[in-house]
């Protein structure tokens, strides 16, 4: 996990695509044309994923690449009030990506993307979180989130997860 390095002109590739071809977000689309009892989150962000060794972490570690690992965790709303949110986030992770790598107070930047629900609207996916990376692998992180678009009347999102 994040050893791989940032590519601004892939990332706007891949932007620009998901724009032109409305593509964005696929993951969450399959999930919602699916019967309800059949909907999941996304392997790689799920909090229930273990390592190799049987263990529920999330790590960002140094590496050749990245000696000087600093871990950061990007964590949103998923809910139906906060729609706009995660296609805001995606659209301008390049954005995020270059002010953190150009700021000489956060070394190697490592991101964890993940998105919040509710559990207690009985959410499929209340909490999912990916790996910390460097790269690419940021987008798609945020590409496969499950947008479940539930919450609300019930006194707020489950942050505690």
């Amino acid at each position: 996990m994040g050893y791989t390095t940032w590519d601004a002109g892939d990332y706007a590739a891949r932007n620009n695509y998901r724009q032109a071809t409305g593509t964005a977000f696929q993951f969450s689309a399959a999930q919602a044309s699916r019967p309800a009892h059949l909907r999941q989150v996304h392997p790689l962000l799920d909090p229930k994923w273990t390592n190799q060794a049987g263990e529920k972490i999330r790590e960002s570690l140094d590496s050749a690449a990245h000696p000087n690992a600093t871990a950061i965790a990007v964590g949103f709303d998923e809910t139906g009030s906060m729609g706009e949110g995660p296609v805001i986030i995606q659209q301008k992770l390049g954005t995020l990506k270059g002010v953190l790598d150009r700021k000489a107070y956060v070394t190697d930047p490592q991101i964890a993307m993940g998105a919040i629900g509710d559990a207690h609207n009985y959410e499929v996916a209340p909490l999912q979180f990916g790996q910390f990376e460097s790269g690419i692998e940021l987008d798609e992180q945020l590409d496969n989130i499950y947008l479940e678009g539930n919450g609300g009347g019930n006194g707020g999102e489950t942050y505690g997860l």
